[in-house]
């Protein structure tokens, strides 16, 4: 998992662990103030009340109600007593993550940025060199028509330029059509390479638009098949959408779908 994927999985539970924590304030305030305590006795509990200031109180089984209400405020108790232990731990983890290990990089002097080979580089810096060591627009096939993106590429359909435009108003690094070589020798021409940010890994992206058509879909899934074997797999390293004539794309989804595996 990249950094930033941690990072960001950490502040939900941080949000998460908070929002129980508040809930179970709010229960144990609608509860009356009174320790409870059990004694055993032939084999059978034996209820008391403690009110500070008070004599303790014995509390018969038709106050169960009563009785669980206290046991559980006691319980609730010590779980926000734990839940503050550990928000207070992962705020402390967050706070180291947050500062970035890019950083150290990034604040040296530019006579010592010389010197050294980043580990971890500035990300506008890795950016430049993914896109330079992959370069779009290599398939030679002939495009029929071409529609025009946002970004001033044209692609081959439609639906293309509506993954294309998402991809660059969601800020996600991506080429169109570069020349892709598998293990087995099997060169593809993905429609789309995507770089993640967080992660710093690259994803291949292929749009099967029509799916209706039942030649189509065979050499769709064989060409799934290609990636397995080559160690691509969804949501790791290759994500891909699919659409029909009956089941149109849907840009809603794909925004969920690159929100989810690009930028979370």
């Amino acid at each position: 998992m990249g950094i930033n994927k941690f990072v960001n999985r950490l502040r939900r539970e941080i949000e998460s662990l908070n929002k129980l924590k508040n809930q179970l304030e709010k229960r144990i305030q609608m509860h009356e103030d009174g320790k409870l305590n059990i004694c055993s006795s032939k084999g059978k509990p034996h209820y008391y009340k403690y009110v500070k200031g008070k004599k303790k109180e014995y509390l018969k089984l038709e106050r169960m109600n009563e009785i669980k209400a206290m046991a559980q405020k006691e319980y609730d108790v010590k779980i926000i007593e734990r839940l503050e232990k550990r928000i207070m731990c992962a705020n402390c983890l967050l706070d180291e993550y947050e500062s970035g290990l890019s950083d150290v990089y990034s604040q040296l002097s530019s006579y010592r940025k010389e010197l050294v080979v980043p580990i971890i580089g500035d990300i506008n810096q890795s950016i430049s060199l993914w896109y330079a060591e992959h370069p779009g627009e290599q398939n030679p096939y002939v495009r029929e028509a071409t529609y025009q993106t946002e970004r001033g590429e044209q692609v081959r359909s439609k639906s293309e330029k509506i993954i294309a435009d998402l991809l660059y108003s969601m800020d996600i690094p991506y080429v169109y059509e570069p020349k892709l070589f598998l293990e087995d020798g099997t060169v593809f021409y993905p429609d789309f390479l995507l770089y993640c940010k967080s992660d710093r890994k690259t994803i291949a992206y292929e749009h099967f638009g029509m799916m209706g058509d039942e030649e189509y879909s065979k050499g769709a899934l064989r060409k799934i098949r290609t990636y397995h074997c080559n160690g691509y797999w969804y949501g790791e390293n290759l994500i891909y959408s699919m659409e029909s004539t009956l089941s149109p794309l849907d840009a809603r989804h794909i925004r969920r779908m690159l929100e989810k595996y690009l930028l979370e």
